[in-house]
């Protein structure tokens, strides 16, 4: 039986998990990463480091809000912009928020995915302004 906790509630045992075992999984919640991530998928974290373009991260946002968004831009400041793939928003993150982890791998529809599809992705980037026709979305 699998049950629903708040990720707040549990930062800080993924935390305590990501620097002793360096791996943590769970299943996201709500849609804000479809159509590549889904809530019946499961995500694997590992530490946040290397981060790059397109990297997936978990991050607390300015509004105290623990998210799971993919980097669409760093700039020189070593500043992030994230956007759920599911979504329109922008959020910077600074050095002020918290990246707790990035996804190593997710396992969808049985199969374990290590390798992002990055080509997809860049697609789905630059066509952002069909999201809002095509995409139900979950603030």
């Amino acid at each position: 039986m699998s049950r629903k906790i708040e990720l707040d509630k549990i930062v800080d045992v993924i935390i305590e998990q990501l620097e002793n075992d360096g791996y943590f999984t769970f299943s996201p919640t709500g849609n804000s990463m479809e159509p590549f991530i889904s809530s019946q998928d499961s995500v694997t974290l590992c530490k946040a480091d290397n981060l790059k373009k397109y990297d997936i991260v978990l991050c607390k946002n300015d509004n105290n809000k623990y998210i799971l968004h993919r980097i669409i831009k760093i700039n020189k400041q070593n500043d992030f912009y994230i956007r759920g793939d599911n979504q329109l928003l922008i959020e910077h993150i600074t050095s002020n928020n918290l990246i707790i982890g990035k996804i190593s791998s997710y396992a969808h529809k049985n199969k374990t995915i290590t390798k992002f599809d990055t080509f997809n992705v860049r697609l789905w980037n630059l066509f952002t302004f069909l999201r809002k026709a095509n995409l139900k979305q979950d603030y």
